[in-house]
This record gives C-alpha cells, sequence and structure tokens, in this order.
C-alpha cells in the first residue's frame, strides 16, 4: 500500500494501490541534477565524474552512489592513469547505488544518474527492477549504448535524456 489507498478488484479482495512513477516535474529534476553534480565531484576519476541516485516512487532518495575504487583500495595515480586497469577495477556509480540501496526489491523505483548506464550496469539496473532511468550527459559513442538501448528496451525500462 503506497498511498493508504486500496481497490477492490472483486468483491472481497483487495490489492494495493500501486502508484507508477510519471514524469518528474522540472523543477524536482532540477533539483536532483544539481544533487548530482556536486555527489560526483566526490569521485577521484580525473577524467569522468559519474554520480547516480535510486529514488522512490514518491521522490524520496533510497541511495546513491558515485564511480570509484573498492573501499580500502587505494586512489593511487597509477591505477587512475592506466585506462585498462582503471576499468578493471572501478566501480561504476549505478553499482554503488544499487549496493548502498537496503533492499535489492526496487520494482517501480526511479534512477537518475550524470551520464547514460553502460549494459553491465543496465543489467543490474533491470534485475533490481528500476522501470525508470533519467540521465543527462550524451549517450558516449565508446560505451556501447546501443546495447544498454536494446536491454532497457526489452526489458521495458523507459530512458528519459534530460539534457
Amino acid at each position: 500500500m503506497i498511498d493508504g489507498t486500496l481497490i477492490p478488484p472483486v468483491e472481497g479482495v483487495f490489492l494495493a494501490k500501486i502508484v507508477v512513477p510519471g514524469p518528474i516535474p522540472s523543477h524536482k529534476l532540477t533539483v536532483f541534477k544539481n544533487m548530482l553534480i556536486e555527489y560526483s565531484s566526490l569521485s577521484k576519476d580525473p577524467r569522468t565524474k559519474v554520480a547516480a541516485m535510486i529514488l522512490r516512487p514518491d521522490l524520496s532518495i533510497v541511495s546513491q552512489g558515485y564511480n570509484g575504487f573498492p573501499a580500502g583500495f587505494p586512489d593511487d595515480p597509477k591505477y587512475w592513469d592506466v585506462r585498462e586497469t582503471k576499468n578493471a577495477l572501478v566501480i561504476h556509480a549505478e553499482e554503488n547505488a544499487l549496493s548502498y540501496s537496503p533492499t535489492p526489491h526496487l520494482n517501480g523505483h526511479i534512477l537518475i544518474c550524470t551520464h547514460y548506464p553502460c549494459p553491465r550496469c543496465a543489467s543490474k539496473i533491470i534485475k533490481s527492477g528500476i522501470s525508470h532511468v533519467y540521465y543527462f550527459n550524451e549517450k558516449r559513442v565508446d560505451h556501447n549504448c546501443e546495447l544498454t538501448d536494446e536491454v532497457f528496451s526489452r526489458a521495458r525500462v523507459s530512458t528519459y535524456f534530460i539534457g
């Protein structure tokens, strides 16, 4: 029961009313976008600062994350400067936001991210039950966004570019 309303679909049987999130009002998107820009600055990645936030359908914050090495791993430039090493070790913002969520069950929730998710994160987003993904940086050519598009489309995850 999300808003306390019970709907009797069949006499004697009550189901909780399901609230499906629609478009987020633009003034709230601006607030979330600004929060993510600030939060992404915590990333030690010298090239790409990424942050993600998970919201409940009522737009309250569940969790957030930014890209970085695992806790306890040294933020030594020698690891950040070699692309193959960095890509093998870094935990993406979306992965961190999902892992910091108090529950793995996020059906109907929303993810807002500074960047369009990669296919690896897309599969984890789908598995969690998130149904809407907002992002505000252009899709990157080098991140196989076409595969992410296909995966989200097949799983019926809606995506919104908010520029």
